[in-house]
């Protein structure tokens, strides 16, 4: 790819301070020229290269993938391309072929907060995570990640890899191991059940009784969402529940869209227990202690007996809150029209605030193709930095303890915490 621009990065390149721009409470990443690889995936065979990317990337539209595949910047190339096979934009795929798109990234901004490192040995990194900025690399994000800052802000403390991962909009207590044997030691720990983690949520209502919800649940990847349901054999659920009306359609949906039907409720475990009441009574601050580790587990539970988190939308809370990039491009009404700059916007969530970030690119660091530039901000792709009211408040594993402080949204509203 090196004949299409000298300064292409991969996936093995590493993030330096200077390749980020701090503009008011927002922390911006250069765009840059990146080599994405990705191999044909088993629902992606028997479509072309255009109509994939089309689909599953829509960061740029229809005309501008046909236009990157004409002059090279997409192609198709090994491993499993037949040797002699001539791919056209026309070509049907076949899986496992891999795929190249030379690109002019333009991340995501993520919040402009410090990463409190609460503790750094030989073997563990230990850090107060901000909400609003993904763990590690994942889709549109590969610089503006905890890791990444990290990696720029501090690389001495390099290499080290996530133990476990938190969701963007959540903070917290965050681990990092940084060998082989400390990665293994908390494994084994997480397998044994020797680690314990305890979250502060802030749940609407007014949360009175410490429960055990024992109550099976599975992730619904059409829906992005948890589904629970009740657990026949005990049910030691707050009196209050309140169920979603379409939980029953949920759950049938999860059955038809996997092959094992209701199998895939796994045994999900959360100790609840009252820290506060908010003077308005509107509110309470409770304590969760996950005894099995489900994807949302925190979440549906505490929306599965009547209390959800206040501000997550997604399981019930009516505060506002954290909203994902497609559900909000629905709210504002933003449609992507990339063939007309003038329309399109570059919207950020912050606070109560939806501003159009408007910084421009110096020149030198701009691509005459890509429909982004000249701003940081990629268009048509609205970003949501509200944080979510669930914090990762403790982790105990190897005979260790680490603490963080609670966030601004527990501390300040609820004087009893004082």
């Amino acid at each position: 790819m090196d004949n299409i621009h000298p300064k292409i990065e991969s996936s093995d390149t590493e993030p330096r301070k200077d390749d980020f721009v701090i503009s008011g409470p927002f922390r911006l990443v250069k765009p840059y020229h990146f080599d994405f690889v990705c191999s044909v995936k088993q629902r992606w065979a028997g479509q072309t290269i255009i109509d994939i990317f089309e689909k599953e990337f829509k960061g740029r539209n229809r005309a501008y993938y046909e236009n990157a595949f004409k002059v090279g910047k997409l192609r198709v190339e090994g491993p499993k391309k037949k040797k002699g096979r001539v791919v056209t934009a026309d070509t049907l795929l076949n899986q496992g072929e891999r795929m190249r798109h030379h690109v002019h990234r333009h991340e995501p901004p993520v919040p402009n907060i410090p990463i409190q490192i609460i503790e750094a040995n030989d073997d563990f990194v230990v850090v107060n995570k901000p909400p609003g900025i993904p763990v590690h690399s994942a889709g549109q994000y590969r610089k503006n990640t905890v890791h990444g800052i990290l990696q720029a802000e501090h690389g001495h403390l390099m290499p080290m890899a996530p133990s476990h991962r938190l969701d963007k909009p959540v903070s917290g207590i965050l681990v990092f191991s940084r060998n082989r044997n400390a990665a293994e030691r908390i494994r084994k720990a997480m397998a044994s059940g020797e680690t314990t983690k305890v979250y502060v949520a802030r749940v609407s209502g007014r949360f009175e009784k410490d429960v055990l919800v024992d109550a099976p649940m599975c992730f619904d990847y059409t829906l992005a969402k948890a589904i629970v349901r009740d657990n026949d054999e005990r049910d030691m659920t707050s009196s209050r529940k309140r169920r979603h009306e379409d939980d029953d359609d949920e759950k049938e949906e999860g059955k038809k869209n996997d092959p094992k039907g209701d199998s895939i409720f796994r045994s999900a475990k959360t100790v609840v227990r009252l820290l506060a009441h908010a003077p308005d009574g509107k509110t309470s601050l409770v304590e969760c202690q996950p005894i099995t580790g489900r994807t949302h587990q925190i979440r549906a539970h505490l929306s599965h007996i009547g209390f959800p988190i206040a501000n997550d939308v997604t399981y019930g809370g009516t505060w506002g809150g954290y909203t994902s990039t497609v559900d909000l491009a629905k709210s504002l009404g933003i449609t992507r029209n990339l063939d007309n700059p003038e329309h399109t916007k570059k919207t950020i969530i912050h606070g109560s605030e939806a501003l159009d970030v408007n910084d421009i690119v110096p020149e030198d660091l701009r691509d005459d193709v890509c429909p982004h530039c000249p701003y940081y901000v990629a268009r048509d792709y609205p970003v949501d930095l509200t944080p979510l009211w669930l914090h990762a408040r403790k982790y105990s594993f190897c005979d260790q303890e680490f603490i963080a402080p609670y966030p601004t949204w527990a501390k300040d509203d609820f004087p009893s915490l004082q």
